[in-house]
């Protein structure tokens, strides 16, 4: 449970920057940033739970 409310916590912070610097996804082009930018986030913080997770396991598998 750990685990996931920290990955969980690198998404909604980078949405609070994007937020913060004013970038809106919807206009102007911004959504392929935005894209870009999730998918970078996204697959970060489902390679991190994955590694800690087996980690915590052990090599076991």
């Amino acid at each position: 449970m750990n685990t996931g409310l920290l990955a969980g916590s690198l998404p909604l912070l980078s949405g609070l920057l994007l937020e913060s610097l004013g970038l809106e996804c919807g206009w102007a082009g911004g959504d392929v940033y935005c894209t870009v930018f999730a998918l970078l986030v996204g697959g970060g913080a489902g390679t991190w739970i994955g590694v800690r997770e087996h980690r915590a396991r052990g090599s076991a598998c």
